[in-house]
């Protein structure tokens, strides 16, 4: 009987150690496999690296060749806007602060027309009906304008 109990007891402990080491190969074969991953990453990381690197190194020359030029422009005022250019880009500023100048006229007349019709008794929901704007546009202009009265009041 005891040789039949040390029989079962040693194909209890081969099974057991079968078990144990299919599972061990599992597990390795998970860890071979996020090695593998690793190293993928880490090649992709060199990579992106390098080209980063290349990209570095192309700005930095390019930011020498533009501080060169710079530099030679302000040594050398000649080589620098034609006067014709230097008219053309000045007319188009003074174009542009005209323009900005007839707008602000125009907003200013149309605030200085919103006060007067709110001073001969006018509602907002009047005033924003005869000029064609909205209520909250009205209110809020003669929300400003009362603002730059006390701004104007205190010396602001």
């Amino acid at each position: 009987m005891l040789p039949y109990f040390l029989l079962f007891i040693g194909i209890g402990l081969t099974w057991y150690a079968i078990v144990n080491l299919k599972k061990d190969y599992k597990q390795e074969q998970q860890l071979m496999n996020l090695v593998n991953e690793a190293k993928l990453v880490q090649k992709n990381l060199i990579r992106l690296l390098n080209e980063t690197k290349d990209i570095t190194d192309l700005l930095v020359e390019k930011a020498e060749k533009a501080g060169k030029i710079i530099q030679n422009n302000s040594k050398h005022p000649e080589k620098q806007q034609p006067a014709a250019e230097k008219a053309v880009i000045n007319e188009r500023k003074s174009g542009l602060s005209d323009n900005i100048n007839e707008k602000t006229d125009s907003v200013k007349s149309r605030n200085v027309q919103i006060k007067q019709m709110l001073n001969q008794g006018e509602s907002v929901e009047e005033i924003a009906k005869s000029m064609s704007i909205g209520k909250g546009e009205v209110q809020l202009i003669l929300n400003l304008l009362e603002k730059e009265v006390a701004n104007q009041k205190w010396g602001f």
